[in-house]
């Protein structure tokens, strides 16, 4: 990333921050800009995996990077090594259907397995 494009992207950090328009908002809001960073450094932090994912997922978008299917985000997921449920689906990706996306990836050739012996499936990649 080039710096030009480092400092747009900068500006529109600060810009949704602080809920401002113009540079020198920005400028004159130095110390809440300041205190709110020094809460997302804090978050980082103590920031759950979910947390993060959730946040990473929102700083793709204002980025304007490109954004993974939600199959394909699973599937990261999964490659990090995390086990996944139903309920944690929800709450990380918003999918409500994990059982179509786990039978999706297994169509094209990933080894995902149910570890599970309770009555709600716990996924994972081999």
């Amino acid at each position: 990333m080039d710096t030009q494009n480092l400092k747009n992207l900068n500006f529109r950090l600060y810009k949704a921050l602080l809920g401002v328009e113009t540079r020198e908002e920005v400028l004159g809001h130095q110390d809440e800009l300041f205190n709110q960073l020094e809460g997302l450094i804090s978050f980082f932090e103590n920031a759950t995996q979910v947390d993060r994912h959730k946040f990473n997922k929102r700083k793709q978008i204002l980025e304007g990077s490109t954004v993974l299917t939600q199959d394909d985000e699973i599937l990261q997921y999964f490659s990090l090594g995390y086990t996944l449920t139903q309920k944690d689906a929800i709450e990380i990706f918003g999918c409500y259907r994990l059982a179509a996306v786990v039978h999706r990836l297994k169509e094209r050739g990933h080894d995902i397995e149910n570890i599970s012996d309770k009555r709600y499936a716990i996924y994972k990649l081999n």
